[in-house]
C-alpha cells in the first residue's frame, strides 16, 4: 500500500511536470486573448514533445504579430497616400484658380473694350498670353509632381525682386479695378532665386488680398531689404 501510494505520488508530481508547458500554453493564450500580444511560452525544455508544441506555439505567435504589423504598415500608408492625394488635388484646385481666374478677367475685360484705348488692349492681350503660359506651366508642373512625388526644382538665377513684383503689381491693377494696388519700397533688389516661382507665390498672395479686400481698399505691398535678406510685405 505504501508502495502504491509512493508511485501515485511520484506520477502525479511527473504529470505535473510534464503538463507544465501545456498549462503554460494556456494562460498565455489566455493573456494574448485578453490583448498581451508580446506574450511567449519560452520552453526551458524544446527537445520534448510538449516543448516543441511550446516552440511551435511561439514561432506561430511571432508570424502572426508581424503579420499584423504588416497590414497596420500598409493600411497607414494607404491612409498617409489618400491624405497625400487630397492635399495634392486641393494645391492644383488652388494654383490653378489663379491663373484661370486671370485668363477670364482678361476675356471679359476684352469682351467689353471699345476700342479707345489701343495699347491698353494690346497689353491685356500680353497678359492674356502670359496667364495662359502660366496655368499650362502648372499643368506641367502638377504632371510632373504625379509622376515622380518629390518637389520641383528651383532654377535660380540672378534676379530683381523689385521688376518682378513691378510686374505682379501691374497685374493686379489691370484685373482688379475696385481695389488701390500700391508699390512701396526700395527701386531695386538684387536676389538670387528662380523668378518664375517668386512670381508665382506673389501672384497668388496678391490674388488671395485682392478676394478678400472690401471695394475702394488698399493693397499696398512693400520690398525691402538689408545687407544680405529682402523681403517682400
Amino acid at each position: 500500500l505504501a508502495g502504491i501510494v509512493v508511485a501515485g505520488i511520484v506520477v502525479y508530481v511527473s504529470i505535473g511536470q510534464a503538463l507544465r508547458p501545456l498549462q503554460g500554453m494556456t494562460a498565455v493564450a489566455q493573456q494574448i486573448t485578453a490583448g498581451d500580444r508580446g506574450r511567449r511560452l519560452h520552453p526551458d525544455r524544446s527537445s520534448t514533445d510538449l516543448g516543441q508544441s511550446a516552440a511551435a506555439f511561439d514561432g506561430m505567435l511571432d508570424a502572426l504579430e508581424e503579420a499584423e504589423t504588416r497590414e497596420r504598415d500598409a493600411a497607414a500608408s494607404a491612409r498617409r497616400a489618400e491624405a497625400d492625394t487630397r492635399t495634392f488635388l486641393s494645391d492644383a484646385a488652388h494654383e490653378l484658380r489663379t491663373p484661370v481666374a486671370g485668363i477670364q478677367n482678361i476675356a471679359e475685360t476684352l469682351a467689353r473694350d471699345d476700342g479707345a484705348h489701343p495699347e491698353r488692349r494690346a497689353r491685356f492681350t500680353e497678359l492674356l498670353v502670359s496667364e495662359s503660359a502660366q496655368a499650362a506651366r502648372l499643368v506641367a508642373d502638377m504632371l510632373e509632381l504625379a509622376r515622380i512625388d518629390s518637389n520641383l526644382p528651383l532654377q535660380p538665377a540672378a534676379s530683381d525682386l523689385t521688376a518682378i513684383v513691378n510686374n505682379e503689381v501691374e497685374r493686379a491693377r489691370l484685373l482688379v479695378t475696385d481695389v488701390v494696388v500700391e508699390r512701396v519700397g526700395v527701386e531695386t533688389a538684387a536676389v538670387d532665386v528662380d523668378p518664375d516661382r517668386i512670381g508665382q507665390v506673389l501672384r497668388n498672395l496678391l490674388t488671395n488680398a485682392a478676394r478678400h479686400t472690401p471695394n475702394g481698399g488698399r493693397i499696398v505691398v512693400d520690398v525691402s531689404t538689408t545687407a544680405t535678406h529682402a523681403a517682400v510685405t
